[in-house]
């Protein structure tokens, strides 16, 4: 597995563990959030009336707030953890956009790669182009990451009634810069990959014997870049139910279903689109057999030639995923790099 297929699969795997961790937490707090509550009810049937208005209060209108806050009643180091595990669940969730981020701009990096290789004019306009992309990325990722930990902190003090709660605009800065980010970052990839197709395009004609791999090679492309675009608006989506759950708690729902589809839509159609990964095949070219006795010295020079060549190749395999297979063919080039 060469290094762009590692990055590819490394950045997936962390976006996935990022998003289950998120989960494991989110349970943790849902748990000791039943516990509390369930722990509050217990206490209002047992020391109220069926007709007093805390009695009311908690099963006629499940509103146990009341209870909850009393610390006599629910242990304080209950609600500490309560609010400890909700935002850890926060720190994980809202950090895997930027790991999407990261996904997203890996992506481009290897779309500007495949252009430069089988593009006739050297210029240095691609190199431009790929340094401007992945400055912008990481100046407004690192925005977005301090602005999501700043969340992830402010709320656990706010949970635990110790800062006033100011949750509401917070998320709405935090969802603002996001959607400058992504708006970006989207619109950027979507030029690149359409530029990636064109080439691909121009290159069938010329490669009729390739016709097969430049067509499953375009599909990819498309099929990625539409997955992209589709997991991009579920996340825009997502974050913005999460950035008003603060006025209507049932919002946190429509946050989780959103955010969790679009993070697993993603991974699943990206490791299924990443065909080497799964169907490297190793070729070793056939030697010519010949009756000519060679001398020692014929026979060392040739090792050290052909030992010079397969450096190159490895050289050139390292850069872009080239199937060893038709190292001579362009065209093949831009099929197994754009076969992210």
């Amino acid at each position: 597995m060469k290094r762009n297929q590692r990055i590819m699969i490394g950045l997936i795997v962390i976006l996935l563990i990022f998003q289950v961790l998120g989960l494991i937490f989110r349970c943790m707090s849902d748990s000791i959030a039943i516990s509390v509550v369930l722990q509050a009810r217990d206490y209002v049937a047992n020391h109220y009336a069926s007709n007093s208005s805390l009695y009311l209060e908690t099963f006629v209108y499940e509103n146990s707030s009341l209870v909850i806050n009393d610390d006599s009643v629910v242990p304080y180091s209950k609600l500490v953890g309560m609010s400890a595990m909700l935002s850890f669940q926060l720190f994980f969730t809202l950090s895997n956009m930027c790991v999407l981020m990261l996904i997203m701009c890996f992506i481009g990096n290897v779309f500007i790669r495949t252009i430069q290789l089988t593009s006739t004019q050297r210029s240095s306009g691609y190199k431009i182009a790929r340094v401007l992309f992945n400055i912008v990325t990481t100046i407004l990722s690192s925005i977005v990451l301090l602005v999501m930990w700043s969340i992830s902190i402010l709320n656990f003090f706010a949970d635990l009634k110790l800062l006033s709660d100011f949750q509401l605009e917070l998320n709405l800065v935090a969802f603002s810069i996001f959607l400058i980010q992504i708006n970006l970052q989207l619109a950027a990839t979507i030029i690149i990959s359409l530029k990636v197709q064109q080439v691909i395009k121009a290159n069938r004609s010329n490669h009729q014997h390739n016709h097969s791999q430049t067509k499953q090679a375009f599909i990819k492309v498309v099929m990625l870049q539409i997955t992209l675009t589709l997991c991009a608006d579920l996340q825009v989506v997502a974050m913005a139910f999460g950035a008003v759950v603060s006025e209507w708690v049932y919002f946190n729902w429509f946050y989780l279903i959103l955010n969790n589809f679009g993070i697993l839509l993603f991974a699943v159609v990206s490791l299924a689109l990443y065909h080497p990964i799964f169907h490297f095949k190793t070729f070793t070219s056939p030697t010519p057999s010949t009756t000519t006795t060679s001398s020692p010295n014929n026979q060392h020079g040739k090792s050290s030639l052909q030992s010079c060549q397969q450096e190159t190749i490895d050289q050139k395999n390292e850069n872009v995923m080239v199937d060893p297979t038709a190292l001579n063919d362009e065209i093949q080039e831009t099929v197994n790099t754009v076969s992210v």
